[in-house]
């Protein structure tokens, strides 16, 4: 049992520390309930090996790395089973926690009989042949994560109680975040204020290594802006200084919550760091050639929690939307309310739910309702691609596809529909693939469920039009998502997935495959009053890539 390290949970974090401590032969069982694909595929790919909450319990260390809103909700749910162990295992908590929130999980933990570790992980996910991120441990226990280093990770023993390993964590990331949120304030406010090229060549000429961190950090920041947020609040939370430290690290989690809102939106403030960091000039009113809206409306989203689904909750909200999102995993969604919560002018509601079955699409409905009074915007996008020779499909899989692609859309629009009627504004859309018109061989069953999504788009554009409800179909090319993450994760090979996206997208007329925030600029458009004369018609989101218009 020695070198038995249960690691919860397989993230890109969690996953590569799996992967390391299986080189280094130790056995490493993971807990999958109520995770995804991707997760169940990195863990594949690291040699962890699915286990139950007593699986977890019977090992010799558990390495607790989650988000760091869920790690004391994971020791109140692993406890009972805990305390029932002969094993009694040490149980280090590795989260971007304070040290106040270390303390009620070191309760939590402690009362089951186990030996509890305060972790805080600096550095990235260890990849083969490259160094392990460094694992700081302190507590009274410490000593006991010292095994881990023989097992090819980095631990360095703090000399102080719990609570010392997350508060080394909170700094470090309070000294390299802020600083981050630092430099993004004052090359906005130099590009506002015309001096952005003489203050990048001051910093060339006397701080080029000051420049080159920032040059790496800002752009690299934007997709993290919306979970930064929450960890400079709680890092602003662990400074008692009155409002000095903390006020100021309290207000870099405002510019990254608003960093956040204008990355989803494609807007003029990423696109003039950019042009900063790149020795460029550039205003941030260049790059904003419209203002979309969707102040007050309430929007529904299917297959919300993650790729393009979450990306177009996360711009409808930061523009001002109520946000309802579905999906069938209740932790997936939790932690996508979070994303999307982060950006919000408004309500964001999370509903878990399989629209391929007619009895959740009524109770998600009616729950939506409930929390939001009406839906103005309803965006059908559950369903993942599932292909297959002609020959080899079989009836279910047939009935399958089709409930969640199609009839799940036909019984959410058929709620959603009179309402919008009655009101004489509402907005459809149905994301489906560029397949849906330019169908290929072994395509079958998404090719024609999606067909049909189309011929459904054209009739209730029809019939919504003297209503003022337009209904419109986006056809998805190759763009970046959680799909592609699962694919890249099935490989199996070592290959960085900005090279494995890359190479995906050589085949696309435009060079690159595309983003789930451009789609869900097309999405946000479709949505609002700016789109008032458009309705009936399937857009290609895709590069270029479909031969037919």
């Amino acid at each position: 049992m020695e070198h038995v390290v249960a690691v919860i949970s397989p993230g890109n974090m969690g996953a590569g520390i799996g992967a390391r401590l299986v080189e280094r032969g130790a056995a490493v069982p993971t807990w999958l309930a109520g995770r995804g694909a991707a997760s169940a595929a990195r863990a594949a790919q690291a040699g962890m090996t699915p286990t139950d909450e007593a699986g977890i319990a019977g090992a010799a260390i558990v390495l607790s790395i989650v988000p760091p809103g869920d790690a004391l909700s994971l020791a109140e749910r692993l406890a009972p089973t805990l305390a029932r162990s002969p094993a009694k295992p040490v149980y280090i908590d590795c989260n971007a926690v304070n040290p106040a929130t270390a303390a009620r999980i070191a309760s939590v933990v402690t009362a089951t009989g186990c030996a509890f570790v305060d972790g805080g992980i600096i550095g990235g996910p260890p990849v083969r042949g490259g160094k392990a991120p460094a694992l700081y441990v302190s507590g009274s226990e410490a000593a006991r994560a010292t095994p881990l280093g023989r097992l090819g990770l980095d631990i360095r023993v703090l000399d102080g109680p719990v609570g010392a390993a997350s508060a080394l964590k909170m700094s470090y990331a309070g000294i390299t975040k802020g600083f981050t949120a630092l430099g993004t304030a004052m090359a906005l406010a130099a590009t506002e204020a015309g001096a952005a090229r003489a203050l990048h060549a001051e910093l060339a000429d006397s701080q080029p290594a000051l420049l080159a961190w920032l040059t790496r950090q800002v752009p690299q920041m934007y997709p993290k802006a919306y979970r930064w947020v929450a960890e400079m609040e709680e890092i602003a939370g662990f400074i008692d200084d009155g409002d000095a430290g903390s006020g100021m690290l309290a207000g870099a989690a405002r510019l990254y919550r608003r960093i956040a809102a204008d990355a989803a939106a494609g807007g003029g403030e990423t696109t003039a760091l950019s042009a900063f960091f790149a020795g460029q000039t550039a205003t941030k009113r260049e790059g904003k050639a419209m203002d979309i809206r969707l102040d007050g409306r309430k929007a529904l989203i299917t297959g919300g929690s993650k790729g393009l689904g979450l990306a177009m909750a996360t711009l409808f909200a930061a523009s001002g939307a109520d946000v309802a999102i579905l999906a069938r995993r209740p932790d997936s969604l939790e932690e996508a309310k979070r994303a999307v919560g982060a950006t919000a002018k408004g309500r964001v509601v999370a509903v878990a739910a399989d629209v391929s079955k007619a009895e959740d699409v009524r109770r998600a409905y009616d729950t939506v309702v409930d929390g939001l009074g009406q839906v103005d915007i309803l965006v059908n996008n559950a369903g993942t691609s599932q292909t297959g020779r002609f020959e080899e499909i079989t009836d279910e899989v047939w009935q399958a596809d089709l409930d969640l692609k199609l009839f799940g859309a036909i019984r959410m629009i058929r709620l959603a529909f009179p309402g919008m009627k009655q009101r004489r504004w509402g907005r459809i859309i149905n994301v489906l693939n560029i397949g849906a018109k330019a169908p290929r061989a072994g395509g079958a069953p998404t090719v024609v469920s999606r067909a049909a999504g189309m011929a459904l788009t054209k009739v209730l554009a029809g019939e919504g039009a003297p209503h003022n409800v337009l209904v419109n179909a986006l056809l998805v090319g190759v763009i970046v998502s959680d799909q592609w993450v699962r694919r890249h994760a099935a490989q199996g090979a070592n290959v960085p997935f900005e090279a494995f996206t890359g190479k995906m997208g050589e085949g696309v007329p435009l060079g690159r495959m595309g983003t789930a925030e451009e789609f869900a600029s097309v999405a946000c458009f479709l949505a609002s009053d700016a789109a008032g004369y458009v309705t009936g018609t399937a857009i290609n989101v895709d590069g270029g890539t479909s031969p037919v218009v």
